[in-house]
């Protein structure tokens, strides 16, 4: 008696897991939590906590990057560069303009940003999509039936739409280059990734100069690259440009 309980904030929740139908989870305080006793409503207490916290995370954590535009549900395995399988179950997968959510039914929530596509295989034989990492992580979207076919192509479509924005918005500042640079270069930047000096004069020998120029736009950025020039290897050094207007910008900025 008299015993108030205490209140944990999804926030304060820095991992958790499953064991024996109990949920232990400990928190960024590094408290740890036994939650078990639950009976035969252990997995509709799991599905409840796993879609609250996932809801949470979604919103805290901005995984959605864009307009929302569709919803499909299917297996999904994630697997490390060195092919070992890190994780698997069962998922709705929300596709966003600029990144796909994948929401577990019993895992937390992880976003991919199309940025970090490095590519996509299509399996028609399977029903399975392959997204292949920048990082090197590999995603397979399993047993997706009678979705497969619209999935794919609002996927490819996505896609498409990304590097003709970076295209599109690329023409204005890099009027001397050919379209079919810009592709190339378009898909190394995608929207303000950076790109190091060795891979822009592999795309054109003149791009690297240009993006220079672009770059080091005043004396204050010159005299930083001179410096930095002289302590790294000039063609491992990165250069970012991104076709987006700043989010944030300094007070007396404002357009």
């Amino acid at each position: 008696a008299g015993d108030t309980g205490e209140m944990i904030s999804f926030a304060d929740i820095k991992e958790w897991k499953t064991k024996d139908d109990i949920v232990v989870f400990t928190t960024v305080s590094k408290e740890k939590f036994v939650l078990g006793n639950i009976g035969n409503l252990f997995n509709d207490f799991l599905r409840d906590f796993v879609k609250m916290r996932n809801e949470f995370l979604l919103k805290a954590l901005f995984m959605t990057d864009g307009p929302f535009v569709a919803e499909y549900e299917g297996d999904f395995e994630i697997f490390s560069r060195y092919e070992k399988s890190l994780s698997r179950g069962h998922a709705k997968i929300h596709l966003y303009e600029n990144s796909i959510v994948i929401v577990p039914d019993v895992r937390d929530a992880f976003s991919i940003s199309l940025n970090f596509l490095k590519r996509v295989d299509i399996d028609e034989e399977f029903y399975e999509i392959h997204l292949t990492l920048d990082q090197g992580f590999v995603i397979h979207f399993k047993k997706l039936g009678s979705i497969f076919e619209e999935f794919t192509e609002k996927l490819q479509v996505l896609q498409q739409q990304m590097y003709q924005h970076t295209v599109d918005s690329f023409k204005d500042i890099l009027l001397e280059f050919d379209s079919s640079t810009l592709v190339k270069f378009a898909y190394e930047m995608k929207r303000g990734k950076a790109i190091n000096a060795k891979k822009l004069k592999k795309i054109d020998e003149k791009l690297l100069d240009t993006v220079k120029d672009l770059v080091l736009h005043d004396d204050l950025s010159k005299k930083h690259f001179e410096y930095f020039s002289k302590e790294a290897d000039p063609e491992e050094i990165y250069f970012g440009i991104s076709p987006e207007p700043p989010k944030h910008q300094p007070k007396g900025q404002e357009n």
